[in-house]
Protein backbone atom coordinates (compact mmCIF):
# COMPACT_ATOMS: atom_id res chain seq x y z
CA UNK A 1 0.00 0.00 0.00
CA UNK A 2 2.69 1.86 0.67
CA UNK A 3 4.09 1.67 -3.17
CA UNK A 4 0.56 2.82 -4.46
CA UNK A 5 1.07 6.47 -2.55
CA UNK A 6 4.60 7.07 -3.60
CA UNK A 7 5.15 10.57 -5.32
CA UNK A 8 4.47 10.15 -8.55
CA UNK A 9 1.35 8.31 -8.04
CA UNK A 10 0.31 11.14 -5.47
CA UNK A 11 0.53 13.52 -8.19
CA UNK A 12 -1.11 11.93 -10.76
CA UNK A 13 -4.03 11.72 -8.11
CA UNK A 14 -4.07 15.14 -7.46
CA UNK A 15 -3.44 16.23 -11.33
CA UNK A 16 -6.33 13.96 -12.38
CA UNK A 17 -8.89 15.30 -9.33
CA UNK A 18 -7.69 19.04 -10.79
CA UNK A 19 -8.57 18.23 -14.05
CA UNK A 20 -11.86 19.19 -14.10
CA UNK A 21 -11.51 22.32 -11.80
CA UNK A 22 -9.18 23.23 -14.02
CA UNK A 23 -11.66 22.90 -16.91
CA UNK A 24 -14.45 25.20 -15.08
CA UNK A 25 -12.13 27.51 -14.12
CA UNK A 26 -10.72 27.77 -18.36
CA UNK A 27 -14.72 28.15 -19.06
CA UNK A 28 -15.42 30.79 -16.22
CA UNK A 29 -11.86 32.78 -17.15
CA UNK A 30 -12.96 32.70 -21.00
CA UNK A 31 -16.75 33.65 -20.24
CA UNK A 32 -15.03 36.60 -18.13
CA UNK A 33 -12.71 37.51 -20.65
CA UNK A 34 -15.42 37.88 -23.54
CA UNK A 35 -17.52 40.32 -20.95
CA UNK A 36 -14.70 42.06 -19.85
CA UNK A 37 -13.91 42.76 -24.13
CA UNK A 38 -17.32 43.12 -24.73
CA UNK A 39 -18.04 45.81 -21.78
CA UNK A 40 -14.99 47.57 -22.84
CA UNK A 41 -16.20 47.44 -26.67
CA UNK A 42 -19.45 48.83 -25.25
CA UNK A 43 -17.76 51.79 -23.61
CA UNK A 44 -15.45 52.90 -26.79
CA UNK A 45 -18.53 52.54 -28.89
CA UNK A 46 -20.50 54.97 -26.36
CA UNK A 47 -17.53 57.22 -25.95
CA UNK A 48 -17.19 57.73 -29.86
CA UNK A 49 -20.53 59.56 -29.69
CA UNK A 50 -19.55 61.80 -26.97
Amino acid sequence: MESFWSPSSYFVFVLSASLPIQKWVSVYVGQCQVACSGAIGRIRFVNNFK
